[in-house]
């Protein structure tokens, strides 16, 4: 099957085809994209990059999936893995639940998996411990805390919120009394080692815990938060370290909570801490999440694209603020989409905006929203000001770095445009301008393309019948396509050729994969990517499966291919004999020269039979 190594072999394959017999891959996908039918697939607006027109298209009888735009592919595990962000072992798991399906690992290949879920299990346990302690007599100040903040009772519970108690070992020593060893307990990222002399101490002491998930809902790590505590040197926020299943420029807090509002709403809320999430969905704004103590990332924007493109920031109006939404913009324009940004009162984040205002208030500020490029140009341009010219220069170079950074020709025609009307310049000299300025880097975009065959093994599969100028690999490779787009000739082709039958590796390992897949009552393509490791290999074929005009009249191509692919063996060995031949006659060897004489009309005799197929079929 294919999995990540550290993963390999966990879950037995009975229980994985259990699983994708009974899991429809239309409404799995179909819960993340808008698919709509077109003949015998479905297509819809790809989740993995951003575009206009469907290029995504779902095989339900096939069961694979495959985008023309950006060339993403494979199977319904492929494609929870690569939109959750998950292993295949969640995958599966998360399908098996689906399916009603309880996944059981192997004793003898789960050593990761244990240690894995050994850290699930602390941090899970720690979370459970800081909750508990926040409703006792500890968490007395903390509530207070948070009450002052309205966020009240309900809230609390529904975000799981904590206290980590001022003790330095209160969770140290809770946790050992558990049964975890002190290596687990720093792995989990819930205590650091002390610098001088030996023991531990707690990573989180007197503060108020925020508990971070991951995209299928497992707490993954927290947010700690000080209060009531005026020491500078003392930072506000302290997270949990990166470790094993942390990975901070990966998660969005409180994405768990909004997944179903962002569905329905078609919109997300991007803020800057904890507590704006929280009193954004106390309000009833529940499509909103926030970075975790860090920066957005390319990470976070590609995971949010996939479920929605209309994205608002609203991030505090201090200068930090501004700058933390200028990034934003810069990293949004560079992933090809322009937010809407939100300005909030002068002083005001979302976390105390509603102590004075109305939701109402905040549907507001969102119909007054600014484009992304407006938020730009009104950063750097103000309305009404007349510049001189080398303002203008000045202002145009700092606009350049944004520009060059823009994925797409309307964001920049926009920008061109809206700088020329804030600067009363013509817009052809904004271009002239910008592209002066841009500087001239040299990185051209990564470009996977098809998997990295080596040798004959680059010949791909061409849609003419006609392939007598092809190579042999691109031939082999053909009837395996037709193979997998015909899962029932299969039986009929297995008793008469092999493995070895096959001269290019890449072809002996899919002829391997479908051998395999074969086993299984009902197989099709989707469960023969399970026995490929390559991505992009997998992508490439997912790619020519689903493009439904690629093979008329399979049965007839099935003989047709066999035919030359025999007809191009035998030829090579008339080849071969020819070259013995010469030699034997060379040598005066007559036994041999006869020997080889009968072998070669053999083969000749084989070859005419070929023609006199392909004859009859040209006739008819």
């Amino acid at each position: 099957m294919w999995f990540p190594d550290t993963d390999k072999l966990i879950i037995s394959e009975d229980q994985i085809n259990q699983i994708k017999e009974k899991t429809n891959i239309i409404g799995v996908i179909g819960e993340y994209v808008n698919l709509k039918s077109s003949g015998q697939n479905y297509k819809g607006l790809c989740p993995f990059h951003s575009e206009k027109t469907p290029s995504f298209m779902v095989s339900p009888h096939k069961n694979i999936f495959h985008c023309f735009g950006c060339g993403v592919g494979g199977n319904v595990f492929n494609f929870l893995m690569k939109f959750k962000g998950i292993s295949f072992p969640d995958a599966v798991k998360m399908l098996g639940e689906r399916a009603g399906i309880q996944v059981n690992t192997s004793k003898s290949d789960r050593n990761f998996a244990e240690k894995r879920d050994v850290i699930y299990q602390i941090i899970q346990k720690a979370a459970s411990a800081y909750v508990k302690a926040l409703f006792s007599n500890l968490g007395t100040k903390a509530i207070e805390y948070l009450k002052g903040r309205n966020i009240d009772t309900g809230t609390i519970k529904s975000f799981k919120i904590g206290y980590a108690p001022e003790r330095w070992d209160a969770m140290l020593s809770y946790l050992k009394a558990e049964g975890y060893s002190n290596e687990k307990i720093e792995e989990a990222g819930l205590i650091i080692k002390k610098k001088s002399g030996s023991g531990y101490y707690d990573r989180f002491r007197n503060r108020i815990i925020f508990p971070i998930q991951d995209n299928i809902g497992r707490v993954i790590g927290f947010g700690g938060r000080d209060f009531g505590n005026n020491d500078p040197n003392i930072p506000k926020y302290i997270n949990t370290v990166e470790n094993t299943v942390f990975h901070k420029g990966r998660y969005l807090y409180g994405f768990n909570e909004s997944e179903q509002s962002i569905r329905k709403e078609g919109s997300l809320f991007i803020v800057e801490g904890y507590i704006d999430v929280i009193r954004m969905h106390k309000e009833g704004i529940k499509n909103t999440v926030a970075p975790l103590g860090t920066a957005l990332t390319e990470d976070h924007i590609s995971y949010i694209m996939r479920y929605v493109r209309k994205i608002f920031l609203a991030f505090d109006s201090d200068e930090a603020g501004v700058k933390a939404a200028l990034r934003s913009v810069a990293l949004m324009h560079k992933k090809g989409m322009d937010p809407w940004v939100i300005r909030l009162p002068s002083g005001k984040d979302p976390g105390d905006f509603f102590d004075e205002y109305a939701p109402e208030d905040f549907g507001m500020l969102v119909e007054d929203a600014i484009s992304g490029i407006d938020f730009l140009i009104a950063n750097f341009i103000t309305g009404g000001k007349e510049y001189t010219a080398n303002e203008k220069i000045t202002i145009l170079q700092s606009l350049s770095e944004y520009y060059e950074n823009m994925n797409g020709e309307i964001l920049k025609i926009e920008l061109k445009r809206r700088s020329a009307q804030a600067l009363k310049l013509e817009e052809s000299i904004i271009q002239r301008e910008l592209i002066k300025l841009t500087p001239n880097k040299k990185n051209l975009p990564y470009n996977p393309g098809i998997p990295k065959l080596t040798g004959k093994d680059q010949q791909f599969a061409q849609k003419n019948r006609n392939l007598s100028e092809e190579k042999i690999i691109s031939t082999e490779l053909y009837l395996l396509l037709l193979i997998l787009n015909n899962p029932e000739f299969f039986s009929k082709l297995s008793g008469r050729i092999d493995e070895k039958f096959f001269r290019g590796k890449w072809n002996r390992k899919l002829w391997n994969a479908i051998n395999r897949a074969s086993t299984n009552t009902g197989w099709d393509s989707g469960a023969v990517f399970g026995y490929l490791d390559d991505e992009k290999y997998i992508e490439y074929l997912s790619g020519k499966l689903v493009e439904e005009a690629l093979y008329g009249n399979p049965e007839d191509q099935v003989t047709d291919v066999l035919s030359k692919l025999k007809e191009k063996r035998i030829r090579e060995k008339i080849v071969m004999i020819n070259s013995r031949l010469s030699e034997a006659e060379l040598e005066n060897d007559v036994n041999l020269t006869n020997e080889l004489m009968v072998e070669k009309q053999v083969y000749s005799n084989e070859l005419e039979k070929i023609r006199i197929l392909w004859n009859s079929k040209t006739e008819h």
